[in-house]
């Protein structure tokens, strides 16, 4: 598994050591890091990324990512997800769906606009769908 980040966020896994044997690429240099082995697999539950992909199939988005404290943390209170690529009408609507479907609450975020904190989430977030 190959993975971009920043290198603040490399030293934040490599700290936390949350990160599953990979290689990740940061603008000047290539570590291969051996931690836990749960990272993606275990962040949220496998019912939840099933309905996550139906949904996001469903409303025709092209790249869902998890970010927040579903990535750093065992114990998290909601899913934090950005979602590329749906219909502006249909934004609610989805996130609705989500709300009604999955085991916990959700914040989402559209990554088809701009700001910096979009660009923080598409740097450091992790692709579930897409």
């Amino acid at each position: 598994m190959t993975r971009n980040a920043s290198s603040g966020f490399l030293t934040w896994l490599i700290k936390t050591q949350i990160v599953p044997a990979t290689r990740l690429h940061t603008k000047k240099k290539s570590v291969d890091i051996i931690c836990c082995k749960w990272y993606i697999e275990d962040m949220i539950s496998e019912t939840d990324k099933t309905i996550i992909a139906d949904l996001a199939r469903k409303y025709g988005a092209s790249q869902i990512l998890l970010f927040g404290s579903a990535i750093s943390k065992d114990n998290f209170n909601d899913i934090d997800l950005g979602v590329k690529g749906i219909d502006p009408k249909l934004f609610f609507r989805f996130y609705g769906d989500l709300l009604l479907a999955i085991s916990k609450p959700v914040d989402l975020i559209d990554l088809d606009m701009e700001n910096p904190f979009i660009d923080l989430v598409r740097q450091e977030g992790v692709q579930i769908y897409g």
